[in-house]
């Protein structure tokens, strides 16, 4: 075996260099292997929207929100609440100013959901960007009497791959990144981080295909690189 661990990086879906570049500081050797794309969703941001909030709960809605805001620029203007600090930081750097950005235990679409309930005025308009199968975080804002406009802007959908190589530790960052190993099949099983609950739950689901699995405390570059510092994977 070789005297450096290894983790094979199946995920985000886009902009996976944060999480490669955490794993090389931890001391790991990371490899890219994607089983996801994002793609193009059905909606548009629409043209007339005047929300009170923004909300992203996923780096994927970025470029759409780009778009918009190009088109509309007062966008820019409205306060925006964002999942978690790693997708806060490239917003930042695009030019916008998150207002709500959870601490790392609650960067989840729940967390959000909370975090901008206990900030918003009654009867808000919210521009949540989804995609196709997200659901959780408007349907959180709809049951407190909110009023959500969520477009669904992109999918994410399985990659043709071929065998995964061998590593040390598989990393997945969705739980439809789990369904797309398991699809793909493999003769080996691996351990594994997840990047949350929702997909450890979907690697528990599957326990028969994966040796030791452990959530990240957040899902964060800078979690995966701690986890990977502390983790030991068995022979």
């Amino acid at each position: 075996m070789s005297d450096v661990w290894s983790v094979l990086v199946t995920g985000p879906a886009s902009h996976p260099e944060p999480w490669l570049a955490a794993a090389r500081e931890a001391g790991w050797e990371p490899t890219h292997w994607p089983l996801l794309e994002c793609v193009e969703g059905p909606d548009m941001i629409p043209d007339d929207i005047k929300p009170d909030w923004i909300a992203i709960t996923s780096s994927n809605a970025i470029p759409t929100l780009e778009a918009a805001a190009a088109a509309k620029p007062l966008l820019k203007k409205v306060p925006l609440a964002v999942v978690g600090q790693a997708t806060a930081e490239r917003l930042y750097q695009a030019g916008w100013e998150p207002r709500i950005v959870p601490a790392p235990g609650a960067s989840h679409a729940r967390g959000l959901a909370q975090a901008l309930l206990a900030e918003c005025d009654a009867n808000c308009t919210v521009l949540w960007p989804r995609s196709v199968r997200a659901s959780e975080f408007g349907d959180l804002l709809s049951e407190a009497g909110h009023t959500v406009v969520d477009p669904a802007v992109y999918d994410v959908q399985p990659r043709a791959v071929d065998a995964a190589p061998r590593t040390d530790v598989v990393f997945f960052a969705s739980p439809s990144a789990v369904q797309a190993w398991i699809a793909m099949g493999s003769d080996w099983k691996p351990a594994v981080l997840a990047i949350g609950w929702t997909t450890f739950e979907a690697v528990l689901e599957h326990a028969e295909h994966f040796s030791i699995t452990v959530p990240l405390a957040a899902p964060e570059p800078n979690a995966f690189g701690q986890a990977l510092e502390s983790f030991v994977p068995t022979e």
